[in-house]
Formats: C-alpha cells, structure tokens, sequence
C-alpha cells in the first residue's frame, strides 16, 4: 500500500490524478510532457491490483471537513467585507460615539468581544454565524443613521485616526 500511495502522490504532484472507473479499472491522467509520465503509467500498469485497492480505501474515507478555525476565519472575513461595501464617506465610527453611544458600544465593543469568545471556546458554526450576522446588522444601522443626517450636528468633520500600522478605514 505504501508503494500505491506514493505512485498516486508522484501522479498528483505533476499534476495528474488517479481514480477509480468502475470495480476493476483505473482511470489516470499524466501531463503527457513530463520525463516521468510513460514510466509513472507503467508503474500504474505493474502495480494496478495494489492501485486499486488504495483508491478503494482512499474513497471510502470521508473528506477532511476544514479545521474551525478556518471557517470562523471563512466567515469573519465575509462579515467584515460586508461590513467594508456599505461603509460611507465620513467618519461613521468617531461620529456614533457621540451620536449613538449604545450603537457605538456594539459596534466596537460588546460584539468583536464576543466574537473573540466563541471563537475561542470553539462553539458552532451557526451560533458564531449569528453573533456575526448582528454585528453586521449593527454596522448597517450605524451607517444608515449616519447617512439619514439625524444628529446632524454632531457629525465630524475631522481627520481619521491614524495608529503606526497606518490608516484604520475598510
């Protein structure tokens, strides 16, 4: 088996593949211009029974479902591009704290800390797509209450905040 591996391994790195076509048969593809494609296929041919049980085992396992971790990441980098394409012009952030302080809480505070902690314990995808879903919600209603010119006098004409790492805006 441990032969059948690294044939199929070889095959997979030159960008080929092997699979299986029905019970007894191979199906395979080799880039037809690599120095190794006609050794590799007799090799295929040689080790075929020993090929076909790998492959048999290879597809009885089922695929690697992606780490967490990957998919907190997945989703959080959505949520924070929807959050960026309805971004305004201004200074949304810096104007909500005066204007909407509760709104403002959410939005900086109370929901990227609770982000971080289900993150962290590791909870379902579904709950944590929920967290992230009212954090998007929240920017949205921010940004529509800035937009609706309500507190308008508490809008800010200033410049942005700028940190070392550079400017903080989507």
């Amino acid at each position: 088996m441990i032969r059948a591996a690294e044939i199929v391994s070889r095959i997979e790195e030159l960008g080929g593949f092997l699979a299986l076509d029905g019970d007894e048969s191979i199906r395979y593809r080799v880039p037809r211009n690599h120095p190794e494609s006609q050794d590799l296929l007799e090799v295929v041919r040689s080790e075929k029974q020993n090929l076909l049980a790998y492959l048999r085992a290879r597809q009885a396992v089922p695929p690697k479902r992606p780490a967490p971790d990957d998919l907190y990441s997945q989703l959080a980098q959505r949520a924070l591009a929807a959050i960026c394409e309805d971004y305004p012009e201004g200074y949304p952030i810096l104007w909500a704290e005066r204007a909407a302080p509760d709104l403002y809480d959410d939005v900086t505070s109370r929901l990227p800390d609770l982000i971080s902690k289900l993150w962290n314990q590791g909870v379902s995808i579904e709950r944590f797509q929920a967290v992230l879903d009212e954090w998007v919600s929240a920017h949205h209603r921010l940004c529509q209450l800035y937009r609706s010119g309500e507190c308008k006098e508490l809008r800010m004409e200033q410049t942005p905040v700028f940190y070392p790492a550079g400017r903080l805006t989507c």
